[in-house]
């Protein structure tokens, strides 16, 4: 079977932490792609994985892997704003918020999405919510 996320994690923390070593590249590029897919799968943060997300990016950055850095922060972090999103957030659920102040929701929620993912799950979310009971009218 497939390793779990949290040991994908330590695994490329451990190539990180020794970037010259034989295969540390080719398992930092597996995992953080074997990662990303997952996580977009999923579209969930396990409370492990977001235990070790600091110490991973600051290894791999310290390593001089920023792209890698990159590429698992804009996946974790889609992730986790997805996850909220599907789990019916009061913070970030279109649905939760009141009609006089959907404007100032929509221009916050534009303000936090850093990444094409995460503009098309709040895409999705916005259709599911047009689709269903949400009054369209607020805007």
């Amino acid at each position: 079977g497939a390793p779990s996320l949290p040991a994908t994690l330590r695994w490329i923390r451990e190539a990180a932490e020794d970037p010259t070593a034989d295969l540390a590249v080719d398992i930092m590029e597996v995992g953080i792609t074997y990662l990303c897919s997952t996580l977009g799968t999923t579209r969930q943060v396990p409370p492990k994985v977001a235990q070790l997300r600091q110490g991973v990016l600051a290894t791999l950055r310290d390593a001089g892997k920023e792209e890698f850095a990159t590429k698992l922060s804009e996946a974790m972090t889609t992730a986790r704003f997805l996850q909220e999103l599907d789990e019916g957030s009061k913070r970030l659920s279109i649905t939760t918020q009141p009609k006089e102040g959907m404007q100032r929701y929509v221009s916050g929620i534009l303000g936090k999405i850093t990444v094409w993912p995460m503009r098309r799950g709040f895409l999705d979310h916005f259709t599911q919510a047009i689709n269903g009971e949400w009054d369209p009218g607020c805007f």
